[in-house]
């Protein structure tokens, strides 16, 4: 598989890229000043890129239909206190790629599933609170959640808005994030779809008049 992370990170009148080929990230869970935080953090953990917050995927990839385990969830060891659960959201209902934009509200949901633990995106822009993920006795988490799209009419390109909170309320809910699934379109088709999300729903930073604005965003390409 062929991954690929990109980043520009805001600086002042310059913006830096960080590239990565053959790699694969994951969502990094972490936190700062009392607020969980997002970015994107490479399979073994040591490689951490903070204010990515837009993510592909491929659904198919593991040779069931309409279903991925990627991207995972993770925070390196020392992230948080053994034993602290981080818990995952689904803020709006799913979205279709018609080739332009993510206007339309998709007919298919996307059910979101941890061993016994599960949530399904709701079909209307309402918060939806999911199960938790615990670290371990180092203070990392490193879980793979299931993706299912249901009721996938055809192939398309969907996105997922999400959030993580701490349920004993030590930190603020993260900003969201979104995740672009893929389902057998051409992954030209998907690039234009991230780029569309970095573009339009990642807020610009405040200070846009005087420093260079960052886009985020971590690729999956196809084999």
């Amino acid at each position: 598989m062929k991954y690929r992370v990109m980043a520009c990170v805001a600086a002042a009148m310059a913006a830096t890229t960080v590239m990565a080929d053959e790699e694969h990230y994951d969502v990094w869970l972490a936190h700062a000043e009392g607020r969980l935080t997002i970015g994107a953090v490479n399979e073994e953990g040591t490689e951490t890129t903070a204010g990515v917050r837009v993510f592909g995927a491929e659904l198919g990839e593991a040779g069931i239909p309409n279903f991925a385990d990627e991207p995972g969830m993770q925070s390196p060891d020392g992230t948080f206190l053994p034993g602290a659960r981080v818990q995952l959201n689904i803020l709006r209902a799913v979205r279709s790629w018609n080739g332009v934009d993510f206007s339309s509200v998709s007919d298919s949901t996307i059910t979101l599933d941890f061993g016994p633990a599960t949530m399904v995106s709701p079909t209307t822009d309402v918060f939806t609170s999911g199960f938790s993920l615990v670290a371990d006795e180092e203070g990392g988490i490193h879980d793979h959640p299931s993706f299912t799209l249901n009721n996938p009419a055809s192939s398309g390109i969907y996105l997922l808005e999400m959030s993580i909170s701490a349920p004993d309320g030590e930190y603020s809910d993260s900003l969201p994030f979104w995740i672009v699934f893929n389902n057998g379109l051409a992954e030209e088709d998907h690039e234009l779809a991230i780029e569309w999300v970095e573009q339009n729903l990642v807020p610009a930073p405040a200070v846009l008049p005087l420093m260079a604005a960052g886009l985020f965003g971590v690729r999956r390409r196809r084999r």
